[in-house]
């Protein structure tokens, strides 16, 4: 069975004078939730194939961190596509996806990842999750979904099932 990881990247810092918003690195508070939410990934061997990742900086170091939590090494896909992208940008890049990888975690920004998620959650899914994704999507939280079908082409409602989600406020 394939799963969906969609998540948020890791509390940034405020964008300094002249500084373009790609660049704003994680927060001391960011990068602590982002291990606290990689070694959750860890407990539970959740264990992403290939990654797709925003040319954002803070992007790039939540992957960083994650990967050097738990301990895999992962293709990687840090593409410009993302950055910012809305949730039909994001199907798009995940439509390249060969259907041979069975762990896909895309990295990325909000809203995008928020309306991807709501529009991914189809009959199935776990109640308590839907509610809990209802709430908003804060930074480093995690939508786990389960595709019925084999192929990460096309994906809509009726092909996923939202399984969990986790907010750093949760561990």
């Amino acid at each position: 069975m394939k799963q969906l990881l969609i998540m948020r990247h890791g509390k940034s810092n405020a964008n300094k004078p002249g500084q373009e918003d790609i660049k704003r690195t994680l927060s001391p508070k960011g990068h602590d939730v982002i291990l606290g939410m990689a070694n959750w990934m860890l407990s539970h061997s959740i264990l992403p194939e290939i990654v797709l990742v925003s040319k954002a900086q803070r992007t790039i170091e939540t992957w960083q961190l994650i990967k050097n939590v738990i301990g895999k090494e992962a293709i990687i896909h840090s593409q410009q596509a993302l950055y910012l992208a809305g949730p039909g940008e994001i199907l798009t890049q995940l439509s390249k996806i060969n259907n041979n990888h069975r762990t896909v975690l895309i990295i990325g920004h909000n809203p995008g990842l928020n309306i991807l998620a709501q529009s991914l959650t189809g009959c199935g899914s776990n109640i308590t999750a839907v509610k809990n994704l209802q709430k908003g999507f804060p930074t480093a939280a995690m939508a786990i979904f389960q595709l019925k079908g084999n192929s990460w082409q096309n994906l809509a409602s009726d092909d996923t099932e939202l399984v969990t989600f986790i907010s750093p406020s949760e561990l």
